[in-house]
């Protein structure tokens, strides 16, 4: 028995297009909507990988943000030690 997927059946575009030119312009249709689908499904493959690189890189710039801000905060706390208070800061 062969399978429905086989790859040497032809799809319904192609069925449609063998009954004749009443058929031929609903085979030509659906077989660019086939075509609309698999680049849809493309697209949002890609897109999906976008998000997540992007998530990537909003997780290592908060990453970032924080050590950044926790380095000007030690530095400016050893600095305040180190001022006499009489300079005003």
């Amino acid at each position: 028995m062969l399978s429905a997927c086989s790859s040497s059946a032809p799809d319904f575009g192609q069925q449609l297009k063998s009954y004749g030119s009443t058929y031929n312009q609903l085979g030509d249709d659906w077989l660019k909507g086939k075509a609309m689908v698999e680049d849809g499904n493309k697209l949002n493959q890609e897109g999906l990988q976008l998000i997540e690189k992007g998530n990537a890189k909003i997780t290592e710039g908060n990453t970032l943000i924080y050590q950044g801000e926790t380095l000007k905060n030690a530095a400016q706390s050893k600095f305040n030690t180190r001022i006499p208070s009489n300079y005003g800061y």
